[in-house]
């Protein structure tokens, strides 16, 4: 059975947010995670699929280009590759819900 995220959209107005999907190696999901707790307020982080290393980030409105700098520091450490939209393996996780914050 899937884990929904619709407990995210309840507690939060995710309306505008940005949600920018991407796959990493996942033994450095905890340690992407670390970092952007480390951010406050740049990004939210969540795993979409473990054993395949796809994370979802919720990127607030206004703060993409301090977002997109950030990945680009984590690249120099660690394989992340930020999936397009239409990606294939994105299928099935219902991002437009999540960004609408519908149930």
């Amino acid at each position: 059975m899937r884990r929904g995220w619709s407990h995210l959209a309840k507690t939060a107005d995710l309306r505008g947010e940005e949600i920018v999907a991407a796959r990493v190696e996942p033994s450095e999901i905890g340690y992407i995670n670390a970092i952007l707790e480390g951010h406050e307020g740049l990004s939210i982080m969540r795993t979409a699929d473990p054993r395949l290393g796809i994370v979802c980030f919720w990127v607030p409105r206004g703060q993409r280009a301090e977002f997109d700098a950030m990945i680009d520091a984590l690249r120099r450490e660690v394989s992340l590759v930020v999936l397009p939209p239409d990606d294939p393996v994105l299928r099935g996780l219902a991002l437009e819900e999540w960004n609408t914050g519908a149930p």
